[in-house]
C-alpha cells in the first residue's frame, strides 16, 4: 500500500464523521465521542488497527466479539483488512467501512464562511396522482410549521417528518434552496458537515434507539433534507416495499458518501432513473438479520423480533 493513499473508516449508519486512519499511527475503534457509540457491549478499546509496511490489520482487543464482514472475531486475533471490507464493532451492529479517498481535497481549500404550494398526499406520505405543485414551496411551509418544528439553527431548521417511517424520523433541512443533490457543489460543503452534525446530535438524545442518516438518492421532494431516522421502522405509516428500500438499500445515501463526491468532483450525480426503480424494487430484506421476507406484514412481525 502506498503512503500517499488516505485510509478513512466511515460509519454506515452515518452517525461520526470519517474517521482517518495515518500510515504507523494505531487507532483504536471503540465506544466513546469519535465513533458515537453508546452501546456498553462495545469496549472503549474494542479494535485496535495498524496501518504498515505490510498493511492494514486489525485486532480485537475488547471482550464481546467484532466482526469482519460476516466473520466473528475473537479477542487477541490480528486479521489483515483490505479496502471496502466491512468491520462492526459488535455483532452486526455499528458497521464501519474501510474507504480509499482518492482526489481527496482538504477542508482548508473550503471557505468556510460559504455556510453562512401544500402538496396533497395519502396517509401514508405518498403523493396523490395530479398533485405533484411546488415541492420546495410544500416543504418551505413544513419548515415553519410550529407543529412540526423542532429546532431553528437559522441556516437550517430540524422538523419532524410529517408522515414518519420509525418512532423517531427527522428531516434537518438548509433554509437556503436547493432543489437537489445535483445542485449541490464544493461551496456546499460546510453546510452538509453542519446537517450532519446537527442530525448526529438529534440522534444522540434517543440513546436507546439505533439510528442511520442520509440522503434518498432521488427524493420525492425537491428541497435539500437530511433524514435521521431510527432503525426499529415501527410506523403505521411504512407500508410499502418502496418505503422499505428507501431506507434500507443503497438508495440511501451516506452523507459522507455525497460529500466526498463534492469534493473530489465538484458534483453530485444521482443515479439513473433505472437503477432507483430496481433498488426501490428489490426483495424486502431484513436490515438486521438479512432474512428475506415476502410481504410487509412479515417485514413487521419479523422486526419485532429484533425492536420488542
Amino acid at each position: 500500500m502506498s503512503s500517499s493513499k488516505i485510509y478513512f473508516f466511515r460509519s454506515l449508519d452515518g452517525l461520526c464523521p470519517d474517521i482517518e486512519l495515518k500510515r504507523d499511527v494505531p487507532l483504536i475503534l471503540g465506544r466513546g465521542p469519535q465513533t458515537r457509540v453508546k452501546d456498553p457491549k462495545v469496549s472503549r478499546h474494542q479494535l485496535l488497527v495498524r496501518w504498515d509496511d505490510l498493511g492494514i490489520f486489525l485486532t480485537q482487543t475488547g471482550e464481546n466479539s467484532s466482526y469482519l464482514n460476516s466473520r466473528p472475531l475473537v479477542k487477541d486475533e490480528k486479521v489483515e483488512l483490505d479496502e471496502n471490507q466491512i468491520v462492526y464493532l459488535v455483532s452486526n451492529r455499528h458497521p464501519f467501512k474501510l474507504i480509499l479517498k482518492v482526489d481527496n481535497i482538504t477542508e482548508s481549500h473550503i471557505d468556510k464562511n460559504l455556510t453562512k404550494h401544500s402538496v396533497k398526499r395519502d396517509s401514508t406520505g405518498e403523493i396523490k396522482p395530479g398533485h405533484r405543485g411546488d415541492w420546495n414551496q410544500g416543504l418551505l411551509v413544513s419548515m415553519n410549521d410550529p407543529d412540526l418544528r423542532v429546532e431553528d439553527n437559522g441556516d437550517h431548521v430540524v422538523i419532524k417528518d410529517k408522515y414518519p417511517k420509525a418512532r423517531h424520523h427527522f428531516l434537518v433541512l438548509p433554509r437556503e434552496r436547493i432543489r437537489n443533490l445535483e445542485s449541490l457543489s464544493l461551496d456546499h460543503v460546510p453546510l452538509l458537515r453542519t446537517l450532519c452534525e446537527t442530525g448526529r446530535k438529534l440522534a444522540a438524545q434517543f440513546p436507546q434507539s439505533e439510528f442511520r442518516l442520509g440522503f434518498h438518492a432521488v427524493p420525492s421532494m425537491s428541497q435539500v433534507h437530511l433524514h435521521v431516522i431510527s432503525q426499529d421502522f415501527e410506523s403505521p405509516c411504512l407500508k410499502t416495499k418502496k418505503h422499505w428500500n428507501s431506507f434500507t438499500t443503497s438508495y440511501f445515501l451516506n452523507p459522507e458518501q455525497v460529500i466526498d463526491k463534492l469534493v473530489s468532483k465538484g458534483k453530485f450525480v444521482s443515479p439513473s432513473e433505472a437503477e432507483a426503480k430496481r433498488l426501490l424494487g428489490s426483495e424486502i430484506v431484513c436490515h438486521k438479520c438479512h432474512m428475506k421476507l415476502k410481504t410487509m406484514p412479515d417485514l413487521k412481525k419479523h422486526l419485532t423480533s429484533h425492536f420488542p
